[in-house]
């Protein structure tokens, strides 16, 4: 009763109310954490004036005042001795004695600020997984360059304090993570350090001014006189192969350079070929063909994901760090070579120096076939400005060994092989010898690639910090310049898509990476690979391929060896589902969905489908350690309906005008009242989540209607999507294979126009059975098959049901979901689907169409041992804090 009640006054006052609420319950809460020793006492009456001053003074004067009043800082607390030891709540709340994980994919609430440790500024890194790990009462530093927002607007910066899983507690306030947030990106500023560079005018430095300093990105050693950046140096470490992916790509921006020309400008298309035209003293037009990627793009030295949080990423985009680049080779083998060096860094767990530049001016043949020197702009003397430089490169050293090598690009399309080996290859090639890279070295027309030594290299190559190059031997390499006798590919990365479905030779299942995305195979070891109708060449006659690993990317096809690269579909492999005669409970056939390959079937879940009145029980999948690898930016397609529902248009059923006409039909008046807000409609929500399944085709054999149900689009969005990256998260840091039974249950509700409930459904039979229902709850019961733990997550599927409606109605076993960390949700939030977790036996006292033979569980998954054993006992020191939204 108190706490509804208190978050009843939370949701109706205004937000300054709501932060002397807030404030108010802090001193409660720390109280609590100051009797159990988790943070120091600083005297009740100190701590009462401290909230009492925040709450009737900073609030007000924040905003009259300015940006002198911007941070929000906690004193430092005393955490050298232990946390309580707690075994078990007597209520709802959050446990505040363990330790913080943060997924740098997932749990970010972008725009999201920069993250340092408190009082060092310097980037938080997470693990190689992509997880900030925090230890129980840690701090960490975070900023903004104009604001937060809410409940944290008109500060620049905030310390927070690791309290458990997602929780923080600032000031005595307990948040969640996603609570931290900025009102728009981080400024990200290039600025003139008046420190000299070889071959520039000035170093630059690129980053964030923030409250207590800068905090830097790159630098950069720029040439003002001749707009041309010689080199841009950054760092690469395990962790960075764990970037942030999604981030939105801002526009390239000048800074305080380039004389007020617009960069942007002249690097279009149009004005690109004018530029060169003019220069050839002809039309250029030859030179360039857009539909294969010949022009030149805005060639990043430092790339974009080699950083790994998101304001980092957006700030490599100054065009001091770019220059002209024929999209071919950026998308080809200079791509290949960002890649390789980040995998190399990731897998030998090294942190590397890179120096990433360009040297030399590309030439092309004029209208009197004489070669002239290419540029994007000219000074008034008619020097050119921005040239097209000859080559690409990337000296890369190990700070431990001291160990370095050059992997080097060729950009132009155009020149011959004769020509680049005369005018472009600078130092002896030892790329040969690199099997971490998955290029095609000498395609002339992805850039002719190749690598050297650092000594030999800096022989041609003098604008570089020559007294920071220094090395101790050639990285990368065998000392006996023999290849390791491994092959391996990422699945994200290395893949080549519409890829084929690959299983260890002989055996119908899954290939698996390990927990790195990184698929390795022994020297001598064989994969198969499928495709439904053909490969593309050289294989273009086959639909099975098995390979043979030699090293690197290199794998043996009837004694003849081939590049990783060369295995492609010719389209995407064709998934099915097919019913298998087996009785399922609820269900009229148990489905299987996979893939008909040569010999047999590779499946990627079971579905227990009722077809007589077509809504689909519960579908079992398997979720690894590997799956938080999952094969990123795969594309969606159409959902479909295979030989099922009786030949109905399913889709159509599904679109927003139709559910509004059938629901308006079953209520008996105009239901669009109850489609109001960009989210408030029903969407295809899948049971097997796309991103629950490691490869492109897997993921996309999800897109069938029987792997799906009506799902509000607010829930599915909301609480769903986080119950589903909770479990993928859990089970990789859990290292846990577990079995998952996602289904729905019970049929949605609304008041027809006599007040009535009318249940929902988005069709009929011919004698006005419903078909197609609309589901009370989502589920998902989740076991470990190696404790036989398991848990299950439901969420209410109907945005539009009261509160106390859902207690009678929705919630159908004892909740146990205030005891869970490691989802980020917000369980009560009605809109985003009311949200509660149950013990395997509780649950299915109620929801009976399950396999109940395989739902045996000897625990309860996901909880301490404390509270798995009985919530009845409590310690002494116990402390459990109520959350507050």
């Amino acid at each position: 009763m108190v706490k509804r009640w208190l978050k009843q006054i939370v949701n109706r006052v205004e937000t300054m109310e709501k932060l002397i609420v807030l404030a108010v319950v802090g001193v409660l809460s720390s109280a609590c954490l100051i009797q159990a020793g988790l943070i120091a006492s600083k005297g009740k009456n100190d701590l009462l004036e401290q909230y009492y001053h925040k709450s009737s003074t900073d609030w007000d004067n924040s905003k009259a005042e300015g940006p002198s009043h911007t941070s929000w800082s906690p004193s430092i607390a005393n955490t050298t001795s232990s946390p309580p030891t707690t075994e078990g709540p007597v209520g709802g709340g959050v446990v505040v004695n363990g330790d913080c994980a943060i997924r740098v994919t997932g749990d970010l609430n972008d725009p999201a600020p920069l993250f340092t440790p408190a009082g060092i500024l310097d980037w938080l890194t997470p693990t190689p997984t992509g997880i900030v790990e925090l230890k129980n009462g840690q701090y960490i530093d975070m900023y903004c360059s104009n604001s937060f927002v809410s409940p944290f607007e008109n500060m620049t910066k905030v310390t927070a304090q690791c309290l458990q899983g997602l929780y923080f507690l600032v000031d005595g306030i307990i948040l969640p993570f996603h609570n931290f947030s900025c009102t728009e990106w981080p400024v990200y500023t290039a600025r003139r350090t008046g420190r000299n560079c070889s071959g520039g005018t000035d170093l630059l430095a690129v980053g964030f001014e923030v409250q207590d300093g800068f905090l830097q990105t790159m630098d950069i050693c720029h040439d003002e006189v001749n707009e041309v950046t010689r080199y841009v140096h950054h760092v690469l470490n395990p962790s960075s192969a764990a970037y942030q992916r999604s981030v939105a790509r801002p526009r390239f921006i000048e800074g305080d350079f380039y004389e007020g020309k617009n960069v942007d400008q002249l690097y279009t298309k149009i004005q690109q070929n004018i530029t060169i035209s003019q220069i050839l003293g002809m039309d250029a037009s030859p030179y360039f063909n857009d539909s294969i990627d010949i022009y030149m793009a805005r060639g990043h030295m430092a790339a974009k994901v080699d950083f790994i949080f998101g304001a980092p990423q957006m700030s490599t985009f100054f065009f001091v760090n770019v220059a002209p680049q024929w999209q071919a080779f950026n998308g080809g083998n200079w791509e290949r070579v960002e890649d390789g060096v980040r995998k190399y860094v990731a897998n030998n767990n090294l942190t590397t120096d890179c120096y990433t530049g360009v040297w030399g001016v590309s030439t092309l043949a004029d209208v009197n076939g004489t070669q002239k020197e290419l540029y994007l702009a000219f000074d008034e003397n008619n020097n050119g400005l921005i040239p097209v430089p000859k080559i690409y490169f990337r000296v890369v050293i190990d700070r431990l060994s001291r160990k370095g090598i050059v992997l080097v690009g060729v950009n132009n399309p155009h020149a011959s092989l004769e020509q680049i080996m005369k005018e472009y290859v600078v130092c002896e090639d030892i790329g040969d010898k690199i099997n971490w890279i998955q290029w095609a070295k000498e395609d002339l027309y992805k850039g002719y690639s190749y690598a050297c030594s650092v000594p030999d290299f800096l022989q041609v190559v003098r604008h570089l910090p020559l007294e920071d190059l220094e090395t101790t031997g050639i990285l990368g390499i065998e000392e006996n310049n023999s290849p390791k006798a491994t092959c391996s590919f990422r699945v994200n990365g290395d893949l080549k898509d519409p890829a084929p479905l690959y299983t260890p030779h002989g055996y119908y299942e899954w290939l698996s990476p390990n927990t790195q995305g990184v698929v390795e195979l022994r020297q001598g070891e064989s994969l198969d690979m499928y495709c439904t109708k053909a490969f593309v060449a050289p294989f273009e006659n086959y639909t099975h391929v098995t390979a043979e690993c030699l090293n690197g990317f290199n794998f043996q096809v009837q004694g003849q060896s081939y590049n990783f690269s060369d295995f492609v579909c010719s389209s995407w492999p064709t998934y099915t589902a097919r019913r298998t005669g087996r009785n399922c409970n609820g269900g009229t056939d148990l489905l299987e969905v996979g893939f008909e390959v040569e010999g047999g079937f590779l499946q990627t879940m079971d579905v227990c489908h009722n077809e007589l009145e077509e809504v689909t029980r519960y579908v079992h999948h398997i979720l690894n350690p590997s799956s938080g690898s999952y094969q990123r930016s795969v594309t969606r397609p159409g959902f479909k309906p295979g030989d099922f529902y009786a030949g109905k248009n399913v889709d159509n059923l599904y679109t927003q005008v139709q559910q509004n006409n059938t629901i308006s039909n079953i209520l008996g008046m105009d239901a669009s009242p109850y489609f109001e807000g960009p989210s408030i409609y029903l969407a295809r929500g899948h049971m097997a989540a796309k991103v629950d399944f490691i490869f492109g085709s897997p993921q996309r054999a999800t897109f069938f209607f029987v792997n799906a149900a009506p799902q509000w689009q607010a829930f599915n969005a909301g609480n769903w999507e986080r119950v589903e990256d909770g479990v993928r998260k859990f089970v990789v840091d859990q290292n846990m294979t577990v079995d998952c039974y996602t289904g729905i249950w019970g049929i949605a509700t609304l008041p027809d126009v006599n007040g009535i409930p009318r249940e929902l459904y988005l069709a009929f039979d011919e004698n006005n059975n419903g078909l197609i229902p609309v589901p009370k709850i989502y589920f998902r019961v989740v076991i470990d098959r190696a404790t036989r733990n398991g848990i299950v997550l439901i969420g209410v599927n109907n945005p539009h049901a009261s509160l106390e409606e859902i207690l009678e109605d929705y919630v159908i076993c004892e909740d146990i979901g205030h005891h869970i960390d490691w989802i980020n949700w917000v369980k009560e939030d009605l809109v985003k689907g009311y949200s509660y977790a149950c013990t395997v036996p509780d649950f299915i006292k109620v929801v009976r169409h399950l396999p109940l033979e395989d739902l045996q569980t000897s625990g309860v998954l996901g909880l301490p041992d404390m509270v798995t054993e009985g919530p009845e006992t409590v310690g002494e020191n116990s402390l459990y804090i109520q959350e507050i939204y």
